[in-house]
């Protein structure tokens, strides 16, 4: 397969934004058009789940604060976070309208609970999470 045509362009940055874009090690090219790729992947997503996402960030920080560590570093911490996670996700539970969608709901027999962990396994499998398998193989190994 051909590589596609790149057509050069001139950007002017601050240079402490230079600086991080950098941190990673990846050319100064290859790191924008990392950032660019990563952004025009987030616009597909729906705007509900974009900000559960930037909530759970905020409520990351949060608990950062009360707890002095990161939510997954900490047993209390970690449990702070998944009770909030829950009610963020809660505060959007939509109400049944009786119509054709709410099929979707009641279809399968499994309950939503092992849907979701099952789903969310698929997606663990699907691609790969470096720190999901480091803390994974962290635990495993009892640390």
């Amino acid at each position: 397969m051909a590589k596609e045509a790149r057509i050069p362009t001139g950007l002017r940055l601050e240079p402490a934004i230079i600086e991080q874009l950098r941190k990673d090690g990846q050319s100064l090219p290859n790191a924008i058009r990392d950032r660019l790729d990563r952004t025009f992947k987030e616009d597909v997503v729906d705007p509900v789940t974009r900000e559960i996402r930037e909530q759970l960030v905020g409520l990351a920080e949060l608990i950062r604060l009360d707890y002095g560590t990161d939510w997954h570093t900490s047993p209390r911490a970690h449990a702070a976070f998944a009770a909030g996670v829950a009610q963020l996700i809660a505060d959007f539970t939509p109400e049944f309208s009786g119509g054709a969608s709410d099929l979707l709901f009641w279809g399968p027999d499994d309950p939503p609970e092992t849907i979701g962990r099952l789903r969310a396994r698929d997606e663990q499998r699907r691609k790969a999470y470096p720190m999901l398998e480091k803390a994974v193989n962290k635990r495993k190994r009892g640390w």
